[in-house]
């Protein structure tokens, strides 16, 4: 009765509340007993309602019947409800009416744990009332996690009011989560008060994610005032991205002082990058070191940025296809555009934007595409030289097409322009401490480029070779780099430096460590018995007396194949990877095409296939087989769909001389599926691996899945090195990369790589022409030969920087992982 006296009270949206309130109430009383029974849960919420009720019932403004009502509604709140309740309570008295507004907005605005603590927080501000805080619910309940943050910093401020704090609310949940954390650090300034605050809060809600990350760091520089602040977020709020990311690592990696940030800011990075290159000349030795320091810590971000410009890519940097790209909405291909820079949006907008309109899809996206890739190397030309040093000098990281096609071009540009080529002057110019110097050469190594910084002049280049060396020479993975990149080398140098560097050698391997002196040893012998046309009288005489005093090296048993081993079963087998993006289709149709126009008869290769190939599939591939060598203009990308979308795989087979040939085609699906693939390929003892199409699949098509194999111990060292196995790299190279495959492969390798710049018109005919060779000869066949009878592929300059088996990177490899050189008898005079 006493009930339903007061229900006239509610309004009709609070009587569908306390429906539901009263449903709740019901069935947790209904379980009650069980509840207790079972311990803890019941006894922490009624020690929470019987606090929450202490407080409601001292309220002097209720009768005897509302306390007992709110006790009843008070069981069926949440804790986390109960405890903002209790907030409420403390306020000044309130009225009956008050409580039954809040229960309703309790139960239409639940609060998390963290937003309670929020609230707590709040209300304990000076100037919050019943009013304030019935907004501040429903206002708090809306917080994310980065703005619940950010809004508690500013409770510490001496001028911040409840009120103020509240009207923050809708500003902070649109920052993401980058300004917040700029926002936060601002806020924890010493002298930062709410006023001054929020004259630059929409500034600060215009940051790009670059920008936000620079002001943090430079907020959270220890001796840092409010002016200073304030003035570098005006410049901050300027930066290009590139500066600004640059910005952040300097003062993340070198912490200088505020003053001495803010000197970086008007000096440097607000700076257009025309007056940065001329800026860094006026910086002495600790500040250009200063500036490398941040610049190298930053490298990655700049580097992911440049690489994911290589194609359009998606959020993961992975290339979309074309076939992806024309299904693609129209929107989405704008939003692609419209995250390039604005000078190539203004460059390439009025062409994309015609192409859109008129929906011309397919005109649209290679704009698209023409804009990326314009884009890729704008940013690289408007990089300063000394940043471009930095990403360099980290050259593992950057694709092959990246460091080779994109940033080495500008770079040398520069060194023409500014440094009248010559590298010895670059590096006084940026590094006079020499930082980066020893990253930067063994980079270039690695990537093929070591020649193209040289200078002409001999003196100069003995200077460099002095760096060089120092480099090249420290360990024996450094000088394995090294020799890949040695002849190229020799090719440029003036014959007094190239004598020079023999010298430089010789000593070494007399002074430096037993491993890297076998190494060097067994170059210098090997560029005596095999290019002397490098070497003058005088150098041929300081080796004879290095051999005389080590022993005369044989290179024969580096030069033996497995072909015989390979042919005791009458059939050679290869498996060639293909990645599903457009290099790899358009790889795949090139190796198809000349397999078939070589007599190669397709059918499914089950073996190698990740589920079994059905009757229909089979029919499929026979029907895409036809006469023809071409195999129909429609066969072969339909082909590949089928591949790609039912993960079999195809094969390409001859009978030559009584042996059967065999080139299994497979595409990448997954990792789990490639390492099922790799290992069939190792325990049928199958010849020949092949990676096609991009340097940057080789991760995911070889690398990752044998390590996984290898650490769960399914490939064995014992499998790796039963048999000599022949791996075909067809992309770009990198001879880091050679290295670590030479070491996966547990040494028993041989292996066509470059590292330059990868080409199908010699990764088609000699992968197609070295199983045709092995099944034509005799078993007496060496490396030797086989380059020779290769070298039609190689003619006109074509592939120069290819490494073929047998030459002195791989044989160096092989000595250092496995095999100890032979002795001879010292040569007769």
């Amino acid at each position: 009765m006493s009930f339903m006296f007061h229900i006239h009270n509610f309004s009709r949206k609070q009587l569908i509340a306390l429906l539901f309130l009263s449903i709740a109430l019901f069935a947790m009383l209904e379980g009650s007993t069980a509840t207790t029974a079972h311990g803890a849960p019941l006894d922490l919420q009624h020690a929470s309602w019987r606090q929450t009720v202490s407080l409601y019932q001292r309220n002097d403004c209720l009768t005897s019947e509302q306390v007992a009502y709110g006790k009843e509604i008070i069981k069926g709140l949440s804790y986390n409800s109960q405890r903002v309740l209790r907030i409420f309570c403390s306020l000044p008295a309130l009225g009956f009416a008050q409580y039954q507004n809040i229960w309703s907005l309790l139960i239409n605005h639940p609060l998390t744990f963290e937003q309670v603590r929020i609230f707590e927080q709040w209300s304990e501000l000076t100037g919050t009332d019943y009013d304030l805080s019935l907004k501040a619910v429903p206002a708090i309940s809306a917080l994310s996690y980065a703005a619940g943050k950010t809004f508690v910093a500013f409770f510490e401020l001496p001028d911040t009011t409840p009120g103020f704090a509240l009207e923050l609310i809708p500003l902070l949940n649109k920052l993401p989560a980058p300004t917040h954390q700029a926002l936060q650090a601002m806020l924890a300034v010493k002298g930062m008060t709410a006023k001054n605050i929020t004259t630059v809060l929409l500034t600060i809600h215009r940051l790009s994610e670059s920008q936000a990350m620079a002001l943090k760091a430079y907020a959270q520089l220890e001796d840092l005032d409010t002016t200073t602040l304030f003035e570098g977020l005006s410049l901050i709020s300027r930066l290009r991205k590139e500066d600004a990311w640059n910005a952040h690592f300097l003062f993340i990696t070198t912490q200088p002082p505020s003053k001495e940030a803010w000197d970086w800011l008007v000096m440097f990075f607000a700076l257009p990058p025309d007056i940065q290159e001329t800026q860094v000349a006026t910086f002495n030795k600790g500040q250009k070191k200063q500036l490398l320091q941040g610049m190298q810590a930053g490298a990655q971000t700049l580097i992911w940025e440049i690489n994911d410009l290589h194609a359009l890519t998606d959020r993961f940097g992975m290339e979309l296809s074309s076939s992806v790209l024309r299904k693609m909405p129209t929107k989405e291909l704008r939003r692609y555009f419209h995250h390039l820079s604005p000078v190539i949006k203004v460059r390439y907008g009025n062409q994309f934007t015609s192409a859109i309109t008129s929906r011309q899809q397919g005109t649209a996206i290679n704009i698209l595409r023409e804009a990326t890739s314009a884009n890729r190397s704008y940013i690289a030309s408007s990089l300063t030289s000394i940043n471009i040093y930095a990403l360099l000098s980290q050259g593992s990281e950057l694709y092959d097409s990246s460091f080779r096609n994109i940033l080495v071009p500008v770079l040398q540009r520069r060194l023409r322009d500014n440094f009248s080529d010559n590298l010895l002057l670059f590096f006084e110019a940026v590094d006079p401490t020499h930082f980066l110097v020893a990253q930067f050469i063994t980079s270039c190594a690695q990537k093929g480029k070591l020649a193209s910084f040289f200078p002409k002049n001999s003196q100069q280049q003995q200077q460099v070779l002095d760096l060089v060396a120092k480099s090249a020479f420290r360990d024996p993975a450094s000088l394995l780099v090294f020799t890949a990149t040695m002849q190229p080398l020799f090719k440029i140098l003036k014959t007094e430096a190239r004598s020079y560097f023999v010298q430089k050698m010789i000593t070494a391997a007399e002074e430096t460590n037993s491993e890297v002196a076998r190494l060097l040893i067994a170059a210098l012998q090997y560029y005596q018995q095999h290019q002397q046309e490098f070497l003058t009288r005088e150098d041929q005489e300081k080796l004879s007396l290095l051999e005389q005093k080590h022993g005369r090296l044989s290179f024969a048993q580096f030069l033996q194949t497995p072909f015989a081993e390979w042919k005791q079963d009458n059939q050679l087998v290869s498996l060639s990877l293909f990645h599903p993006d457009d290099d790899g289709r358009q790889s795949f149709y090139s190796f198809a095409r000349y397999l078939r126009q070589k007599g190669y008869v397709l059918e499914p290769a089950p073996a190698y296939s990740a589920v079994a190939i059905s009757p229909l599939q089979r029919q499929e591939i026979n029907t895409l087989s036809p006469q023809d060598e071409n195999i129909g203009s429609l066969g072969l990308p339909k082909l590949f769909r089928l591949m790609e979308t039912e993960k079999a795989s195809v094969a390409f087979t001859r009978t030559l001389n009584h042996i059967t040939i065999r080139h299994v085609l497979s595409v990448y699906a997954t990792q789990e599926e490639q390492q099922d693939k790799l290992l069939n390929f190792f325990t049928s003892g199958h010849e020949m691996l092949i990676q096609r199409g991009h340097s940057y699949w080789r991760k995911e098509q070889i690398t990752d899945p044998m390590t996984s194999l290898i650490d769960q111990n399914m490939l064995t060292q014992k499998m790796l090195k039963n048999k000599q196995r022949f791996l075909s790299i067809g992309s770009c190279g990198g001879v880091k990369v050679y290295s670590h495959l030479n070491q996966l492969f547990a040494g028993s390798v041989d292996i066509l790589a470059t590292i330059g710049t990868g080409l199908a018109e010699i990764n088609t005919p000699y992968n197609t022409f070295l199983f045709e060779f092995v099944a034509t000869h005799g078993e007496a066949a060496t490396w030797d030969k086989v380059t020779n009878a290769s070298t039609p592929f190689f003619q006109s300059g074509r592939g120069q920087d290819y490494l073929q088996p047998g030459s002195l990177p791989a044989i160096l490899h092989k000595m250092f992982i496995n095999q100890p050189a032979t002795l001879l008898p010292p040569k007769k005079s």
